[in-house]
């Protein structure tokens, strides 16, 4: 399976949505912020990020530009409890293979992954 880089700063939404993804049979590397998930890039290279847009720090879209420019070709999965804010929209927009509302399901969580992994950019 993939190599998950889970850019997450709540501990309960992390180890829930690592859970998922171990469940589903991924590697997972956990990071709190934006530029934690950028120091654990720099020395591995994940096949799929799946990011948080609202944390501190350096936010998920933030993370999305970072990734874009210095480690192009890796796909990008956004998610976000904010469903009011456009923030899932602007994430889409800017590149993101599939956005997550939160809280979303494995079989969810499953498809975002696999469009993540078989689309072009």
């Amino acid at each position: 399976m993939a190599h998950v880089l889970l850019v997450e700063d709540d501990p309960d939404t992390s180890e829930t949505v690592r859970d998922m993804l171990e469940f589903l049979g991924h590697q997972v590397t956990q990071a709190a912020n934006g530029l934690e998930a950028l120091a654990e890039a720099s020395h591995l290279r994940p096949d799929v990020v799946l990011t948080d847009l609202l944390m501190p720090e350096m936010d998920g879209i933030e993370v999305m530009v970072e990734f874009g420019e210095r480690f192009q070709g890796v796909p990008i999965l956004a998610m976000s409890a904010q469903h009011e804010a456009p923030y899932l929209p602007t994430a889409h927009l800017l590149g993101a293979r599939a956005v997550l509302a939160k809280p979303f399901g494995l079989e969810a969580l499953r498809s975002a992954i696999t469009t993540a992994l078989h689309s072009n950019p």
